[in-house]
């Protein structure tokens, strides 16, 4: 990939993580997520505010006020965001547990775009601006299930583990056995893996041409999972289904 290229991706890489970002975000966190150099991502950071594209505010930078007014036409992530409230909602009343969006950032982390909270007094929830590793969650292994083979191959070489959890996957063994569950079944649930007590279950949403677009995550207290469990991931899997095809209708009328 030639440098000019290679900065066309990187502007806009950048803009559809602002689009779908509810909270600003910084150079250091922006630099870290996408593997970008600080001094790199700041001289873009820069040119972006300068074209009007971003602005300035408390806690780094976000989508300039213009932009969010006209409307950043962000491919299938920023279509996704306009029709994923009522079914997450949906799915929310339907289960009583919390549901998450979450996309794999360069750095292979998984960050949170949105959230619909359970409105039980006991449930899980987590602030947007909170990463993990792929390895350690649900929607990180359904991803990397889905990623083509040179680039799962250069990760399994590279991923270091780091257990936050005693259920925490912790060899490349352990990893590629789920990877290979989620292949055959379109989904995985996790317990106990990221955070002790809480659970994911979680599906991809994709666009037409079948590349992941986000994760959607069920997730909730561990001690409730039993009672549901051969119902949630057949849920999540319709809800996640619904979104695909939502995203895919604007192309699909375009052509």
């Amino acid at each position: 990939m030639n440098s000019a290229v290679k900065s066309a991706v990187r502007v806009l890489d950048l803009l559809e993580f602002f689009s779908v970002s509810e909270e600003p975000m910084g150079v250091s966190e922006l630099s870290r997520l996408m593997l970008i150099p600080k001094s790199s991502m700041q001289a873009l950071l820069g040119t972006l505010v300068a074209r009007g594209y971003l602005e300035r505010v408390a806690g780094g930078y976000q989508l300039s006020t213009q932009q969010k007014e006209q409307g950043w036409v962000g491919g299938a992530l920023a279509r996704l965001r306009k029709v994923a409230d009522p079914v997450m909602a949906d799915l929310v009343a339907k289960t009583g547990e919390s549901v998450f969006l979450s996309v794999l950032a360069p750095n292979h982390e998984m960050k949170f775009i949105a959230k619909a909270i359970s409105h039980n007094l006991v449930r899980y929830d987590a602030p947007l601006s909170n990463t993990r590793p792929a390895y350690r969650v649900s929607s990180g292994v359904c991803w990397l299930a889905a990623l083509p083979e040179p680039e799962l191959e250069a990760y399994l070489a590279s991923v270091t583990f780091e257990r936050s959890t005693s259920r925490t996957v912790g060899t490349v063994k352990s990893l590629q056995a789920l990877i290979e569950k989620t292949r055959e079944q379109g989904w995985l649930e996790m317990y106990d893996t990221n955070v002790d007590g809480a659970f994911g279950v979680s599906a991809l949403i994709r666009d037409e041409s079948r590349q992941p677009v986000a994760a959607l995550t069920l997730a909730g207290p561990t001690h409730r999972l039993p009672r549901g469990a051969k119902s949630l991931h057949h849920l999540v899997e319709e809800a996640a289904g619904d979104l695909s095809e939502r995203i895919a209708l604007p192309q699909r009328r375009a052509a």
